[in-house]
């Protein structure tokens, strides 16, 4: 889940409990987190796709778009998170 501060949450199935927090995307109003693959990814208020790794909640990459932030909540189809971008792009983004 993603928090009203950016930051990037796993909680556990079972308990409800943290396993780990990414707060490194504060102020950046990431989207909610999509599954990939191994990984989590958000869109954030620029454009930049962030992956975490779903494990640890570190940061393992970033990828630059047009510059404008998701018009809704990507979503997972198949192998790929999609979403359409304010500038009326639409992205399919995978892990591979």
């Amino acid at each position: 889940m993603t928090d009203d501060r950016g930051a990037v949450h796993a909680l556990d199935k079972a308990t409800g409990s943290s396993i780990w927090k990414q707060d490194k995307l504060a102020l950046r109003q990431p989207t909610g987190p999509q599954l990939l693959g191994d990984y989590v990814a958000v869109v954030d208020i620029e454009g930049y796709v962030h992956v975490i790794d779903r494990n640890d909640g570190s940061l393992v990459g970033r990828l630059a778009t047009d510059g404008s932030p998701a018009t809704a909540q990507p979503v997972a189809a198949g192998a790929n998170m999609i979403w359409q971008s304010a500038n009326g792009t639409v992205y399919a983004v995978s892990a591979n």
